[in-house]
C-alpha cells in the first residue's frame, strides 16, 4: 500500500506566495480535514470522501469579516474590508456557485447564518 503524503500548507495568502512545507506521511486511519472556500472544484470535488458545505448569506459574511481581528490585519480597515468582500471575494464566490454549484455535491449542508444556532439542512 502507497503511503499517504501531505503537506499542512503549500500557498501564504497573506503573502500570495507558496509555502515550503515539509512532505509528512499520514498514519493509518488518519483523518484529512480540509477547510476552504473553492474546494468542490471539478479537479478536487473527487479526492474528498465527506462534502460538508457550510452555507451563509453574503451579507452576513460581510458583518462578520468587518468584525474580525484578521481582516483588519490582513486586509485594513472596515472601508477596505467592504471594498474587498464587495469587489473580489462575493463575485468569485458567485461565479463559483453559479459554475460548481458546490451545494448540489455537498452530503452535507450547515445552514451558519445564525452562529449560535447552526441547522443542518441537508445529509
Amino acid at each position: 500500500m502507497p503511503e499517504d503524503r501531505y503537506q499542512t500548507a503549500i500557498f501564504d495568502f497573506r503573502n500570495n506566495s507558496k509555502v515550503i512545507s515539509p512532505v509528512q506521511i499520514a498514519v493509518k486511519n488518519s483523518i484529512l480535514i480540509m477547510e476552504g472556500v473553492f474546494l468542490f472544484r471539478s479537479e478536487l470535488v473527487n479526492y474528498w470522501d465527506l462534502k460538508i458545505f457550510i452555507d451563509i448569506d453574503f451579507k452576513i459574511a460581510l458583518e462578520r469579516a468587518l468584525k474580525r481581528n484578521t481582516e483588519r490585519t490582513f486586509i485594513g480597515n472596515k472601508n477596505k474590508i467592504q471594498e474587498k468582500y464587495e469587489k473580489r471575494y462575493i463575485p468569485a464566490q458567485q461565479i463559483y456557485f453559479e459554475n460548481i454549484n458546490p451545494k448540489e455535491k455537498a452530503n452535507i449542508i450547515i445552514n451558519n447564518n445564525d452562529f449560535k444556532n447552526p441547522i443542518i439542512t441537508k445529509g
